[in-house]
């Protein structure tokens, strides 16, 4: 288990909004095998043909996109990522490894593919809280090279249906970064283990990021628990994972889904 400690190198602007006039954004209006649903696309005023870092998708801890994934948007775009904020809806799942874990994800990766200018990027997934479980099973299960999840919750319920999701090696699963906080109740020391024996055993690469007296939200800005440093530093981490993401090479690519109307 990697320990992250306080970095005093950590950029100072890393918390400041997004540059307005270099992002370009707008809601859009999505449609998956599970029902229409909203997003939020941000990215960056770049010249035409010129390549994004990454695309990325980030799924919030709430049925609607919140303000707080349309800031990490925001920022991502800021940084030169194509991001597209979605929320988390609710999984009623008809067995643990139900297919309805990604379906949303799956179309939400379509469409930012889509708009991705230049050559194809790097596809990544990022969740918060609930949604982090969701980026976990689709780094897995979808087309994405890196998939980030903030906050115990994520980890928690993949540990509870770890078997039926993670059945078997998958040479070309992306590598999954786990960002949590020592005091988060939903991080169990047995849970981390299990995951952790589980991804060595399939090959999988992965990191665990654990920052001592956090609980979840100290990388979300307004909330109780959030932490300035700690939260600089998983954002220098998520940066660092979505730039170094696995291209999909020799892999299909994410199929356009149908969407309607911006």
């Amino acid at each position: 288990m990697v320990v992250a400690r306080k970095r005093a190198e950590v950029a100072a602007d890393a918390a400041e909004p997004a540059d307005e006039s270099a992002i370009v954004t707008r809601t859009v209006s999505l449609v998956s095998p599970r029902g229409a649903f909203g997003g939020f696309l941000a990215v960056p005023s770049l010249p035409s043909k010129a390549a994004w870092k990454s695309a990325v998708v980030v799924i919030g801890q709430h049925p609607e996109v919140d303000l707080h994934v349309v800031q990490v948007a925001r920022r991502l775009a800021d940084a030169g990522h194509g991001a597209l904020a979605i929320g988390q809806r609710a999984l009623t799942l008809r067995s643990p490894a139900s297919l309805d874990v990604t379906l949303d994800v799956d179309a939400a990766l379509a469409y930012v593919r889509t708009e991705a200018s230049g050559r194809a990027p790097r596809f990544a997934v990022v969740g918060y809280g609930p949604g982090g479980f969701t980026a976990l099973v689709a780094g897995y299960r979808s087309q994405v090279g890196a998939a980030i999840a903030f906050y115990g919750e994520g980890p928690k319920r993949l540990h509870a249906e770890l078997a039926q999701i993670l059945d078997r090696p998958k040479r070309h699963a992306a590598a999954l970064l786990f960002l949590l906080g020592g005091d988060d109740d939903a991080v169990q020391p047995t849970a981390v283990a299990a995951i952790r024996e589980r991804l060595q055993r399939f090959g999988m690469q992965h990191s665990f990021i654990i920052y001592p007296r956090m609980n979840d939200g100290f990388a979300h800005p307004g909330h109780g628990s959030y932490r300035a440093l700690e939260a600089n530093e998983s954002w220098g981490r998520l940066l660092v994972a979505l730039e170094g993401a696995r291209r999909l090479r020799n892999r299909t690519p994410p199929r356009r889904a149908p969407r309607a109307l911006s």
